[in-house]
């Protein structure tokens, strides 16, 4: 057995958990707008990497190659996950703490779940909604402060999450490290 994805799924979990406190120290001294533009300079950079490293070890295409009838798609995956989540995230975490917008971000999962049920009429069953509610509960609770409080934060960043649900890209705080697929 290949243990080789063991080590790269850890450093994607750090990278991953220290994505939006990283984005959150940036937004103290640069605007959203900017700071949702330099995750994906520094994906777009990433993916330019791997790319330019393939071509020159040779290595075969790892995509199949897009064709003019992926285009409209490709278009709204770019509007919704690469313009729209993360500025939308940007957004809401400039409008609230870092461990809120932490939180928040499990919105991403149950809104593929959502989308996967009701679009797609994909298989739910009772443990897949109660996995859900416990997600949606367990944030709740660690989010409760006594009160309920919706900041101008909390709906912009569920929107970012529902964004990069819709369009099929990963968990918006890690759109710094990926780049949407379909």
């Amino acid at each position: 057995m290949n243990r080789s994805g063991v080590p790269l799924a850890l450093l994607s979990a750090l990278l991953f958990g220290a994505s939006t406190p990283v984005a959150k120290l940036l937004l103290g001294s640069i605007d959203p707008w900017m700071t949702a533009s330099l995750l994906y300079l520094g994906a777009g950079t990433g993916l330019a990497a791997m790319h330019l490293t393939r071509a020159a070890l040779r290595l075969p295409a790892a995509e199949a190659p897009l064709r003019r009838a992926d285009l409209p798609w490709l278009g709204l995956v770019i509007l919704a996950g690469g313009v729209g989540g993360p500025l939308l995230l940007m957004s809401g975490l400039a409008r609230t703490t870092a461990a809120n917008a932490s939180l928040l971000l499990n919105l991403e999962g149950l809104a593929t779940l959502a989308i996967a049920w009701f679009a797609f009429r994909e298989n739910v069953n009772r443990q897949l909604l109660l996995g859900a509610a416990a997600i949606l509960g367990g944030a709740v609770l660690l989010s409760w402060q006594g009160h309920v409080s919706l900041d101008g934060g909390a709906p912009l960043i569920a929107a970012a999450c529902l964004c990069c649900s819709a369009c099929g890209c990963t968990s918006p705080s890690a759109m710094s490290m990926t780049t949407p697929t379909r």
